[in-house]
């Protein structure tokens, strides 16, 4: 094969792997601003989270665990603690606005609130 024809191929593949460098280094970019967005958030969550008592902040994040809705029995089951003490801890949370409850037939369901979900 002759050098010239030789050296025209290697330029047709490196301007195809600058294409693609391009590409990569653009959704590179736009990751970050995206990821800087997520690393805000979470620090915001953190932040929260350790304002919260120590008691309280089980519960929660147990239920969070659960799906984000949970009977006090079923978070009293992951914790270890007693059904009362979490349904008294649950009710803490919903008494503060960071968790809603409803009754269903006999039990009383938890779930995370919309403010604190951000909706």
């Amino acid at each position: 094969m002759k050098p010239s024809i030789l050296f025209s191929k290697i330029m047709v593949k490196l301007k195809v792997v600058e294409a693609k460098l391009d590409k990569v280094i653009e959704d590179q970019m736009n990751s970050k601003k995206h990821n800087t967005h997520v690393i805000q958030q979470a620090s915001l969550a953190l932040s929260f989270l350790l304002e919260i008592p120590d008691h309280l902040r089980k519960s929660l994040v147990t239920l969070v665990e659960l799906g984000g809705f949970a009977t006090s029995l079923q978070v009293s089951m992951k914790t270890g603690r007693r059904r009362a003490v979490e349904s008294s801890h649950l009710n803490e949370l919903a008494r503060l606005g960071w968790l809603e409850k409803r009754r269903e037939a006999r039990n009383v369901v938890f779930s995370v609130s919309a403010n604190l979900k951000g909706e």
